[in-house]
């Protein structure tokens, strides 16, 4: 690749994933939204935003009752691609908003690109051995101790902005190895599970597939749980107000049809995993 094609590719990154004004993700219309409905701020991945024009969980939460008397004013601060790692490093801006707006409620979705990168797979996914054990535990381990301590760090953070705030921490629904990627114009994101899971570490039954990514879904999921209780425990030994909340999606959208790609769900599917972390932020926020 010459470097006018690097500079037109970044041009067009730049493009695609500048945020869009008109999204509910833009603050005045969160700050006129708040007198109305309550208010959640959300960090997280491409599950919250996407360069896409197919509307996202924090799109369905603003724009949708959902069941519910009222909509949920949004203030969306995630960015395509960000792991758990990178949120922390940039949550700043989060916590500043946090103090200065005073939501009902922060949502972070968080994890997923950690897990899921092909890197990370090549590390924690053993080539098939066909008696089920997927995981060379040792790496596994060490990740999930990792991502568990950010998990804490990135909870424990919100919480001194605004103690005693719910926050909604949810998981993952199971993927699917596809081989699908997706495309904005010329640009080609993903597969991201297919290439390592199949290719390179042998996994070709579609049963021993779906296994290994239902496995790793629950693995990722126990580090988010546990991540949430050593830090409940923590405050409260310390005297220290915290309202930690994990939201179960797995399950929600079993069709690989009903999915974008390999790791991200249409726009229809993003409406049902809104109505159940909508029902979940309700259930303690009203």
């Amino acid at each position: 690749m010459n470097k006018t094609t690097l500079k037109i590719s970044a041009a067009r990154m730049e493009k695609l994933f500048r945020p869009d004004p008109s999204l509910p993700s833009h603050e005045e219309k969160f700050r006129k939204d708040r007198l109305k409905w309550p208010s959640l701020i959300c960090e997280g991945d491409s599950w919250f935003r996407n360069p896409g024009r197919f509307v996202t969980i924090p799109q369905h939460l603003n724009q949708d009752k959902l069941g519910y008397s009222s909509k949920l004013a949004i203030l969306n601060r995630a960015s395509p691609g960000d792991t758990a790692e990178g949120i922390l490093h940039g949550l700043g801006r989060a916590y500043e908003d946090v103090r200065k707006y005073r939501p009902n409620g922060f949502l972070l979705s968080a994890g997923g690109n950690d897990l899921l990168n092909p890197s990370n797979l090549r590390s924690i996914i053993k080539p098939r051995t066909g008696n089920g054990d997927f995981f060379n535990e040792e790496k596994m381990t060490a990740f999930e101790q990792e991502l568990g301590q950010t998990y804490i760090d990135i909870l424990a953070t919100l919480n001194s902005a605004q103690p005693g705030m719910p926050i909604f921490l949810h998981g993952y629904d199971y993927p699917h190895v596809t081989g699908r990627g997706i495309g904005f114009g010329p640009i080609m994101i993903g597969p991201w599970l297919k290439p390592v899971i199949e290719t390179e570490r042998g996994y070709r039954l579609k049963s021993e597939q779906q296994a290994l990514v239902r496995q790793t879904i629950q693995r990722l999921e126990g580090v988010q749980k546990n991540a949430m209780s050593i830090l409940t425990e923590w405050c409260k030994k310390k005297g220290v107000r915290c309202s930690l909340h994990h939201v179960n999606l797995k399950g929600t959208v079993p069709s690989a049809d009903d999915w974008l790609d390999e790791i991200h769900p249409s726009s229809t599917s993003n409406k049902k995993l809104a109505t159940k972390i909508k029902a979940a932020v309700m259930s303690v926020i009203s």
